[in-house]
């Protein structure tokens, strides 16, 4: 890895951020059904392009590796790195851009997903609260959590 950079997305990066999408999620949630997948993605992709929401994009040696969308300017929507790019420090590197770009985050994660829970801890987010909410269309419990800058 020679050249990281983060930029604002694009609709060319489309394709390329659903085939990040498309191997990171289902590593990452494998106690989701199919249909609660293929839900998750028809959201991931209203929400690449629509007007008013931001996403950031990793880009590695020329390569995009990783996305974060954000809905509402503050609710972020999604955080993906490529499987064959994770372990190298490049979530936290995209994941400080963005600290250093908003006030506050707010994001929820499924209860299962203790990989994702550990990333964010580690990098200053806090859980809303313990038990978690029961999301009835994935049959998973999610916490709430956040960050704030200066806090």
């Amino acid at each position: 890895m020679n050249d990281v950079k983060i930029r604002d997305y694009n609709h060319s990066d489309r394709q390329k951020s659903l085939e990040v999408y498309d191997a990171a999620m289902p590593l990452a949630h494998p106690f989701l059904e199919d249909h609660v997948l293929k839900e998750h993605r028809q959201h991931a992709e209203e929400f690449l392009d629509y007007p008013g929401d931001k996403t950031f994009v990793l880009i590695v040696d020329g390569q995009l590796v990783g996305f974060s969308t954000f809905i509402h300017k503050k609710d972020m929507a999604g955080f993906f790195i490529d499987p064959n790019f994770q372990g190298r420090g490049l979530g936290k590197y995209l994941i400080e851009h963005i600290k250093s770009q908003k006030d506050e985050i707010n994001l929820a994660v499924y209860k299962q997903n203790s990989k994702a829970i550990d990333f964010y801890q580690r990098n200053s987010f806090r859980k809303k609260n313990e038990d978690g909410k029961f999301d009835e269309p994935s049959n998973a419990y999610y916490l709430e959590m956040f960050w704030k800058a200066n806090s």
